[in-house]
């Protein structure tokens, strides 16, 4: 564990005799200039990972979410094209496809959200560092894009719907 102080490097033994009296093994008192020249730390590089690893799975979850929105119109291309001869508007048919996209989404990024938010500061403190409350800014940046990607995915997926359920597509079954 490291015990980061700002004060002077030459005061650093004082620091260390303050808190001697505790009793603790296995701890280092750095001052908080030498803490912040340290360019060996792995954290920066582990966070620049961990970003792009999900990013890359937001990705490849947006490309297979593309790939069902589209598998999902071609299979129901019939049931589709029917209730837009009968009088359904498309408009109604393009919020069913959006709603059968965002829903699942929305329940798995508020699931992840609030596990994100209790594990993260709890794996700091595992960590030996103190614990610290969630960067809600990252977790409101990854829900978000979560959303949007989704939104993107599922008005893309009415483009579709458009050109599947027009009278010619209708006139082909």
């Amino acid at each position: 564990m490291q015990i980061v102080v700002d004060m002077p490097i030459s005061s650093i033994d004082g620091a260390q005799r303050a808190v001697s009296f505790l009793g603790w093994r296995g701890y280092e008192v750095i001052s908080l200039s030498a803490a912040t020249s340290l360019s060996s730390s792995p954290v920066p590089w582990i966070r620049a990972g961990l970003l792009g690893c999900g990013l890359l799975t937001l990705l490849i979850c947006a490309l297979g979410q593309a790939l069902m929105g589209a598998e999902q119109i071609s299979e129901r291309r019939r049931a589709f094209a029917l209730a837009r001869a009968s009088g359904v508007p498309l408009s109604v048919l393009g919020r069913s496809v959006l709603n059968a996209a965002l829903l699942p989404v929305a329940v798995g990024v508020v699931l992840a959200a609030g596990t994100s938010a209790v594990l993260a500061p709890y794996v700091q403190y595992l960590r030996g560092s103190m614990w610290l409350p969630p960067t809600w800014s990252w977790i409101l940046f990854g829900s978000a894009a979560a959303i949007v990607v989704t939104l993107v995915v599922a008005l893309g997926s009415n483009i579709t719907l458009r050109s599947t359920t027009g009278p010619a597509a209708f006139r082909t079954e």
